[in-house]
């Protein structure tokens, strides 16, 4: 009896991003690392630690709203007492 599997996403290369207008397009995980890495160059934030907190967040049918929405939400998340860096300057992803 040959077990039976249910679709899934292998790679990001099966993620569909929806842009601003309505069209989609492939993930291009490239172009996150650009933006967090912009975002984090004056706070001596973990980008490393950002970018992948977001990667696990991402579906097919996801927005770039929502993959804004998803940095911020992991940029808080990594925010504690001893790491206030993250939080004054959590704005600069959303720009």
């Amino acid at each position: 009896m040959q077990a039976t599997s249910t679709p899934s996403l292998d790679s990001t290369t099966d993620i569909r991003v929806v842009r601003r207008d309505g069209s989609t397009t492939p993930l291009e995980i490239n172009k996150i690392g650009t933006v967090v890495n912009w975002a984090c160059r004056q706070i001596q934030a973990n980008s490393i630690a950002l970018e992948a907190g977001v990667t696990t967040r991402l579906r097919s049918g996801i927005t770039t709203r929502e993959i804004q929405d998803n940095l911020i939400r992991c940029a808080l998340d990594l925010c504690s007492p001893e790491k206030k860096k993250y939080c004054p300057n959590r704005t600069a992803l959303h720009s």
